[in-house]
Parts: structure tokens; sequence; C-alpha cells
């Protein structure tokens, strides 16, 4: 259930966040571009991760259980860690 309620109310905020940069609608800097192209790349990564793993799911941080996979497809190709670097192209 915990789960559940992260996925949902994470993409939930997502969703609004980039909503509230589209409707401020000011984006005229380069650094405001540079700084939109960053959370679209981020937004892109992040969810290209998901998809990678919905059949397989991650275990949990610091569960006990041993992994039972290793992702290798989607951005986990080029990247090792693509939800934490999603997690820095935001910040």
């Amino acid at each position: 259930f915990g789960m559940k309620c992260i996925q949902y109310l994470g993409s939930f905020f997502i969703l609004l966040h980039g909503m509230a940069i589209v409707i401020n609608g000011h984006v005229a800097t380069p650094l405001e571009i540079l700084g939109l192209l960053l959370y679209l790349s981020s937004c892109v990564l992040f969810f290209s991760s998901v998809q990678a793993n919905k059949r397989k799911p991650l275990k949990l941080a610091y569960s006990k259980s041993a992994p039972h996979s290793l992702t290798t497809t989607g951005p986990y190709k080029w990247i090792r860690h693509p939800f934490y670097s999603s997690y820095l192209l935001i910040f």
C-alpha cells in the first residue's frame, strides 16, 4: 500500500509541478530554457526507468532480500542508476 501511495503521489506532484511551470508561461532567458530542458530530461529519464522495471520491479532500498534480477534495458543500458540521475537533474 505504501509503495502505491508513493507512486501515485509522486506522479501527481511531478505533473502538478510541470503544470505550474507551464502555466507561469514566463520562459524567456537562456537559463530558464536550460532549466526547463533539464526538468523535462529528468522526467523522461525517471518515467523510462519506471517503464524498464515494470516487468521485474526493483527491491526497496535497504531491504534484507537479495536482488532477483539485473535490469539492462531502457536507460539502464547507458546509466547505472537512472533514478538517482533523474533526481540529480531535477534538483
